[in-house]
């Protein structure tokens, strides 16, 4: 039907959070959720609860926006979390210490509401940017950072998904 049902009580973000990064880790079953204020959570998929607050994300005081991690489908033994700020790509590696390795520069400054994804099989990486007025799907190289535009985009948007088997 569609129809969605809470899962637990829920629980409070840093108040001065704007925007969220959120994906699920294929390899352990949980659910990353990294902020804009530095934020770097575990989350329990099963029943809604923090399943560990990491380190705060860092170096610096990047702001992200997104979040992503490779292989992601069932039984996947490997994977790699990306995050987005508003003009760079960076790794996150450890993903528990909030450690960030910079990958390199977007090629635009996004405004602080968008989308990233990555597909699970193909490992090809795609975000929703705003830029000004303009709303587009952006392909994301991952080993240089490059954001190639795409299609436009009618609405901003706060997030995004790819499909499941892309």
């Amino acid at each position: 039907t569609g129809a969605a049902t809470a899962v637990g009580m829920g629980f409070a973000l840093n108040t001065s959070s704007t925007a969220i990064g959120f994906d699920f880790n294929p390899t352990v079953d949980r659910i990353r959720l990294v902020t804009n204020s530095g934020q770097n959570l575990r989350l329990n998929p099963n029943d809604g609860t923090i399943a560990a607050t990491d380190a705060n994300i860092n170096p610096g005081t990047p702001m992200i926006h997104g979040a992503a991690y490779t292989n992601n489908f069932a039984g996947a033994t490997s994977t790699v979390m990306y995050v987005t700020d508003m003009s760079k790509l960076y790794r996150q590696d450890p993903p528990n210490n909030g450690t960030l390795v910079e990958i390199g520069n977007l090629g635009i400054m996004a405004d602080s509401q968008n989308g990233f994804d990555i597909g699970g099989m193909s490992n090809m990486a795609f975000a929703l940017f705003s830029v000004g007025n303009s709303h587009r799907v952006y392909s994301i190289n991952l080993n240089s950072g490059a954001a190639t535009a795409g299609i436009e985009y009618p609405n901003k948007v706060r997030a995004m998904a790819v499909g499941l088997g892309f």
